[in-house]
């Protein structure tokens, strides 16, 4: 009826799907309100008349443990896991696919991916579909003791791709030895306050580097010292053991272990932990050049706000 009389002999249209852009959003966000201010100081960096070596460091190493505590909270990688799988895609169908799936566990949210690579096996009943760009980034809420359940059901509802569907069902239960997700959600929560902690005593030391140079060095100590406690808070309340069965590409079984992301998550509390005690004991280069010398730290101060 269609293509004969309301359509003018036509095909229905069929537009492109409207994809997200394939971002993490809140920490481009988090990162920009670092970053503007940064390249601020760096235009007005020539003006400084003294000591604009060490002025560029000092402030270079607050902004970047600043940027990387801020990232952390938002930014789904404390915890990850990915595999070469095959699969299928959709219901009623016999076709399978090889596709690599990803899995990103933050403090409050979970992001998925799954990207096709390759067709299988094909059904010759159903209309072929060009599946060369399928790709999927989902992120989903775990903060909540029901929203990942809740997530499960919109997923469902979504119609999203069985692969993704399994690694939803592994997070959603919460029975006896199947608690994945409450595990992830609690250490979460803590690790979280605990980088809000590190972050409030970033802020007190950038306070204390413009008005109270002498307390800077212990400020940012106490800085790295509770960005570490919510590595080791996460790395401890964690899921100790999760593994998530697949069809391999060759047919076998195969295991999509999360592991602890140790290189990114241990960043901040290692770039808080390196500042050091006191101002007039960093050096840039120790071999040929002498560190500059303070008659005491408030010259520090009036050398950054001299422009």
């Amino acid at each position: 009826m269609w293509i004969s009389w309301f359509g003018g002999f036509a095909e229905p249209s069929d537009y492109s799907n409207a994809e997200m852009p394939d971002i993490n959003l809140p920490a481009l966000i988090i990162s920009s309100i670092f970053a503007v201010p940064y390249l601020a100081f760096l235009i007005i960096l020539p003006g400084v008349r003294e000591k604009r070596l060490i002025t560029l460091a000092v402030f270079t190493e607050v902004a970047l443990v600043g940027a990387a505590l801020a990232i952390s909270l938002n930014f789904p990688g404390w915890t990850g896991g990915s595999a070469r799988i095959v699969a299928q895609f959709r219901s009623h169908v016999n076709e399978r696919m090889r596709a690599r799936v990803g899995v990103h566990v933050g403090l409050t949210n979970i992001n998925i991916t799954l990207r096709f690579e390759e067709m299988v096996e094909m059904d010759r009943s159903q209309s072929r579909i060009d599946m060369s760009q399928v790709y999927y980034n989902e992120n989903f809420d775990i903060s909540g003791v029901s929203s990942m359940a809740s997530e499960l059901r919109s997923a469902y509802l979504r119609g999203l791709p069985y692969p993704i569907l399994s690694i939803m069902e592994y997070f959603s239960l919460n029975q006896d030895a199947f608690d994945w997700g409450r595990h992830y959600r609690t250490a979460g929560h803590y690790t979280s306050a605990a980088v809000s902690f590190s972050l409030a005593c970033w802020l007190f030391a950038v306070v204390c580097l413009l008005f109270i140079p002498h307390k800077f060095g212990m400020s940012m100590l106490a800085t790295g010292l509770a960005a570490l406690l919510a590595c080791l808070l996460y790395r401890t309340m964690s899921p100790c053991h999760l593994e998530i069965g697949f069809v391999g590409t060759q047919g076998n079984r195969v295991l999509m272990e999360m592991s602890f992301q140790s290189e990114s998550s241990f960043d901040s509390a290692h770039s808080g932990l390196r500042i050091p005690r006191s101002l007039s004991d960093l050096t840039i280069f120790k071999e040929n050049i002498r560190p500059p010398r303070f008659k005491d730290d408030s010259d520090f101060v009036l050398s950054v706000t001299r422009f």
